[in-house]
């Protein structure tokens, strides 16, 4: 009957063929990623998002590494253009600005913006990825480590605009003598 499954020849044992390594590992980490795509939508439920907040941040989660294809890289941070999120989020790159603006109010997303006219020339370290400066970058607070954190509360001590609510309490104790304008505290430019 083959509606039941597999023809079996009798005194034939069944045998399958033995699945490459990486084959393996991709269908496990394809596996890992529905699974926590399915848990951030769980907690865009949660937290009461609109439709459009939610394609906003699913499409942030798009372009972050966290574990995809294999990756051994858990950052939770990436830097797509804005015409980017709006193509793959379905909505208008105005909306898209205004939303991501909202997202960093929750302290759903921090948003680096590292400013080409300060005169730091060259490319921006962040997270141990070397950036061009000028380039926006996204990390969604859900899923970073608390390392990334607290890299990310450091560039406010270099000057880089970082816009995120929870962000000042990662940010390290000045030392003696050293002031930080609560401006700079909260995350924007001293």
């Amino acid at each position: 009957d083959r509606l039941g499954g597999a023809l079996r020849v009798e005194d034939r044992p069944m045998t399958t063929k033995p699945r490459n390594e990486t084959a393996v590992k991709a269908a496990r980490t394809a596996s890992c990623r529905k699974r926590q795509l399915k848990d951030f939508l769980r907690h865009c439920d949660r937290k009461g998002y609109t439709a459009p907040e939610r394609q906003v941040m699913t499409a942030l989660w798009v372009h972050t590494p966290n574990g995809q294809n294999g990756a051994a890289d858990p950052s939770a941070m990436c830097w797509p253009k804005v015409g980017t999120i709006a193509a793959l989020s379905g909505v208008t790159e105005r909306s898209v600005t205004r939303i991501l603006s909202a997202l960093s109010d929750a302290g759903e997303v921090w948003i680096a913006r590292p400013s080409r006219t300060r005169g730091l020339a060259g490319r921006l370290q962040i997270g141990g990825k070397d950036l061009d400066r000028g380039v926006n970058v996204y990390v969604l607070v859900y899923f970073a480590p608390e390392s990334e954190l607290r890299a990310w509360a450091a560039l406010v001590s270099k000057g880089i605009r970082v816009e995120g609510a929870g962000l000042a309490k990662y940010v390290e104790t000045p030392a003696k003598g050293a002031e930080v304008s609560p401006r700079a505290a909260a995350g924007g430019q001293p």
